[in-house]
């Protein structure tokens, strides 16, 4: 079965995500060199040839990605920050950074969801992040932010407490 045009354009966009990312941890100043051969240039699906090219570097440990109703790719890095990428011209636009997220090995903002709600006409961003609680404690929370032109506003916190 074909694949239709918004498809093909979302599978394309990840995978250029996947490109650029090189699912690298930033443990010293310099990135690792990709080993020959191992991202491909074009990857064919019945008839259609989908290329690959890089449309953002320099990211610190990208962890989640969606396809936005906006069209836009929207991401998240690790660390507590998410941005959108135009997948047309590469232009990266940072909405938030979470001062609370607790950032360590396989902890961090891990989770995001994009969604239009047509009954209220927002676009909501569910994120999902550990933070420390108390001094020896480290949790997770799921919250949901409003999308608006540049920004995430009204953080509402659906779940708390998630050991």
């Amino acid at each position: 079965m074909p694949l239709s045009r918004l498809a093909a354009a979302s599978l394309t966009g990840m995978l250029v995500l996947l490109g650029a990312f090189g699912f690298r941890m930033e443990l010293s100043g310099e990135a690792p060199t990709p080993a020959e051969g191992l991202v491909a240039d074009e990857l064919v699906l019945d008839s259609t040839v989908l290329s690959i090219q890089p449309i953002l570097s320099n990211l610190a440990v990208p962890w989640d990605i969606a396809y936005g109703p906006d069209g836009y790719l929207w991401f998240t890095e690790q660390r507590g920050v998410v941005s959108r990428v135009n997948p047309e011209g590469g232009e990266k636009q940072t909405l938030l950074t979470i001062p609370d997220v607790y950032f360590k090995r396989s902890t961090g903002l891990l989770g995001l969801a994009v969604g239009f709600d047509k009954a209220t006409r927002n676009t909501y961003v569910y994120l999902d992040y550990t933070y420390r609680k108390t001094s020896n404690k480290v949790v997770s929370k799921v919250v949901r932010y409003t999308a608006a032109k540049d920004t995430l506003l009204n953080p509402f916190v659906l779940l708390d407490d998630i050991p």
